[in-house]
């Protein structure tokens, strides 16, 4: 496997696919709650709350993580994928001997091109061990000691 920019923008491209799956399921179950409240709330006007009225708390409640998968998606976006990077840092692609990882958005792990994947926000623990350094690098996160191979 080649730790090439357009290996890295297959896997940023697998990223955003992930992101935009699961942000169209949880937008269609949001519809799908919405339409059910319409039609419940046909049926019980006299309540206090109506059924429409708590769905549309419970609607504006969950618009944050929608907001936040959006932001995930824009952030993978942004990714420069003209230069590879020479020490971890945002949008790095860091091979180690545990797994890819690519620092931009969480994302839990995954497996493409028989790979493991794993997405990193710029804020996570484990990011904060490995920021700055180059390959080669050992480190160590918890009980684990991770090596680090290559970066992109």
């Amino acid at each position: 496997m080649s730790n090439s920019l357009p290996f890295k923008q297959s896997v940023i491209e697998q990223f955003i696919q992930r992101k935009k799956t699961l942000l169209n399921q949880l937008k269609t179950d949001q519809q799908e709650r919405l339409a059910s409240a319409n039609q419940d709330d046909i049926d019980k006007q006299d309540l206090y709350e109506s059924p429409k009225e708590q769905m549309m708390d419970e609607v504006a409640q969950r618009a944050e993580p929608l907001d936040a998968l959006d932001q995930e998606i824009q952030r993978l976006q942004t990714i420069d994928l003209h230069e590879a990077h020479k020490k971890v840092g945002f949008g790095s692609l860091v091979h180690t001997d545990q797994a890819y990882f690519l620092v931009a958005a969480p994302q839990d792990a995954f497996t493409y091109d028989g790979q493991k994947f794993i997405g990193l926000s710029a804020q996570a623990p484990l990011f904060e061990k490995m920021e700055g350094l180059r390959p080669e690098a050992k480190f160590q996160f918890g009980d684990n000691e991770y090596a680090i191979i290559d970066i992109v």
